[in-house]
C-alpha cells in the first residue's frame, strides 16, 4: 500500500477469480467507506515507489504493460448506495498526455539545475517567498510546513513538493474554505474553532476570528494551500540557487 506515492505497508493474497463486480473502498464499517477516488487501477505486479510516484497523477492506456484493470477504460460499473460518480474541481487533477509531458519537461529541468552547485546565499534571499509561509530556523510565517530540515527529502521529494504541491499534500495544510452568508468566500489555514468563531490564518496577516453567526458553511478542500508554479518565473540561476539552498536545509 502506498500513500502520497510512499510505501506505507505490504502484504499479499491470492486473487484468482475474474476481475469483475469489483469493490473498490468498500469496508463493513457504520455507512461505508468515507472517501473520493480519482481513478482506480490493479496491475499484475508489484510497482515500485518510483512507478507509483511517476503515474499517479495521469491516466494510463489500457494497453500499458502489466496493468489489468482501469477505471479510465471501462468506466466505475453501476455505483453501489451511497456512493455517486461526480466531475469536481475539488480534488488532485488526472493530467492529460499533454500535461504530463509538460510537467515532465519541469522535472527534468530542475533536476539538472539542481544536479549543479548554486550560490546558496542568494538561494537564502530568494527563499524569502518561502518564509512567507514557513519557518526556516525561527525566520518565517506559521502558515505551511517547516522546511528547516527540508534537504533531507532530496531533489526529488523537494520537486514533488513545489511542482506538485495538491500531490502529497497534508492534511493541515490543506485549503480551509469559510462561505459567509453574505457570499464572501475565504480560503485559509484552519487554526480553531469556539462556540463563538472560526479563527483562520493568512500569509502576512495576523489570526483572524470569523464570527459562526456570519458563517453559511466551512469545509476542508482537497488542495493544498501551497501554490503552484512557484519557480516558473525564475530564471535557471535563480532556480538553481534557490534549490542549492534547500538542499543545504538538513
Amino acid at each position: 500500500m502506498y500513500l502520497d506515492g510512499e510505501l506505507a505497508e505490504t502484504g499479499t493474497a491470492p486473487s484468482p477469480g475474474k476481475i469483475e463486480n469489483i469493490r473498490l473502498a468498500w469496508t463493513f464499517a457504520n455507512g461505508g467507506t468515507r472517501g473520493a477516488m480519482a481513478e482506480a487501477r490493479i496491475w499484475d505486479h508489484a510497482r515500485s515507489a518510483e512507478e507509483i510516484r511517476s503515474t499517479s497523477d495521469r491516466s494510463l492506456p489500457a494497453n500499458t504493460p502489466g496493468l489489468v484493470f482501469t477505471s479510465a477504460d471501462g468506466g466505475w460499473g453501476k455505483p453501489e448506495a451511497g456512493a455517486k460518480v461526480i466531475r469536481t474541481s475539488d480534488f488532485p487533477p488526472i493530467l492529460t498526455k499533454e500535461e504530463a509531458t509538460a510537467l515532465d519537461a519541469k522535472y527534468t529541468r530542475f533536476r539538472e539545475l539542481a544536479a549543479k552547485p548554486g550560490d546558496i546565499a542568494k538561494g537564502k534571499e530568494l527563499a524569502a517567498l518561502c518564509r512567507a509561509c514557513h519557518l526556516i530556523g525561527t525566520d518565517g510565517g506559521n502558515i505551511g510546513p517547516n522546511l528547516s530540515g527540508i534537504g533531507a527529502m532530496g531533489t526529488e521529494g523537494i520537486l514533488r513538493n513545489i511542482l506538485q504541491p495538491n500531490a502529497a499534500m497534508e492534511n493541515g495544510y490543506r485549503i480551509y474554505r469559510v462561505e459567509m452568508k453574505n457570499g464572501d468566500i475565504t480560503d485559509a489555514l484552519f487554526v480553531s474553532e469556539d462556540k463563538d468563531a472560526i479563527i483562520v490564518r493568512m500569509p502576512g496577516a495576523p489570526d483572524r476570528r470569523i464570527p459562526t453567526s456570519d458563517v453559511a458553511g466551512a469545509k476542508y478542500l482537497r488542495r493544498s494551500l501551497m501554490p503552484e508554479g512557484l519557480l516558473d518565473n525564475m530564471s535557471d540561476g535563480q532556480a538553481r540557487d534557490l534549490l542549492s539552498y534547500l538542499l543545504s536545509l538538513k
